[in-house]
């Protein structure tokens, strides 16, 4: 069986972006990655908004998170080294080996300062955009790849993700609906459909996202194991729209 891939994301604190990382390949893709993070000035505490979005959205349990300096780990040999703040890019330290570098740019929610539901909607924010690189890099059939092939194609996460917020702006962020609803929304009964068709017909929905331009055909899962991955990663993902509808 094949070691797994060790990951290491970075930001300035480690107390942000970096932990929402870190913890949701750990979710999503433990199986095959070990997930770390660091920091250039690390807090010594994860900021409490990073944990309550992880726990209150994604029922990610982050209690035993720790804000760290990246240079705990500059004796180990790393897979990927991934950035996610545009500070950390360009003070990032030299990893041992060769491991795959890429930087995804991710505005800090810590920024912006206004009332508490704005700063959170700042962390919710991030969390969906960091969310969603993560569910690309855990989709790259990574064991297929040679060392060029992986530091493209991570690299690229970037643009495609960066690429499908501009088209579809409101798809990564929280649906809003009005309180005390009697009823589902009716974006709520649309989505619901078009799980039902992601579920019942895959492969033409996969099909339909690369006519579309939403999916890069280097990102179709081609195994059965890695089209059953898919499929779980797509039910969480509804399941947490319908949750949020209400």
């Amino acid at each position: 069986m094949r070691p797994k891939f060790r990951v290491l994301f970075l930001c300035t604190r480690n107390s942000d972006r970096s932990v929402l990382a870190e913890y949701f390949l750990r979710s999503m893709g433990g199986h095959r990655f070990e997930s770390y993070s660091g920091g250039e000035a690390p807090k010594g505490e994860v900021h409490p908004l990073t944990l309550k979005v992880l726990r209150e959205n994604f029922k990610i349990d982050a209690a035993g998170a720790v804000s760290k300096s990246w240079h705990e780990f500059s004796d180990i040999h790393f897979d990927f080294v991934i950035s996610v703040s545009d500070d950390a890019v360009e003070r990032s330290p030299v990893f041992p080996g060769t491991p795959v570098t890429a930087h995804w740019s991710i505005p800090d929610p810590m920024a912006f300062e206004g009332s508490d539901e704005e700063n959170y909607q700042r962390f919710l924010q991030a969390a969906f955009q960091v969310k969603r690189r993560v569910e690309l890099l855990n989709c790259l059939p990574i064991e297929k790849l040679d060392h060029l092939q992986r530091e493209v194609q991570t690299r690229q996460i970037q643009e495609h993700a960066q690429h499908e917020h501009d088209k579809h702006p409101d798809s990564q962020q929280p649906i809003q609906t009005p309180m005390n609803s009697a009823a589902p929304s009716k974006d709520h009964e649309i989505f619901k459909r078009i799980h039902n068709d992601m579920v019942d017909s895959f492969d033409e929905e996969l099909e339909m996202e690369v006519e579309d331009g939403i999916l890069p055909e280097w990102q179709v899962p081609e195994t059965q194991e890695e089209k059953d991955a898919a499929k779980v990663a797509r039910r969480q993902y509804f399941r947490e729209l319908f949750r949020m509808q209400g």
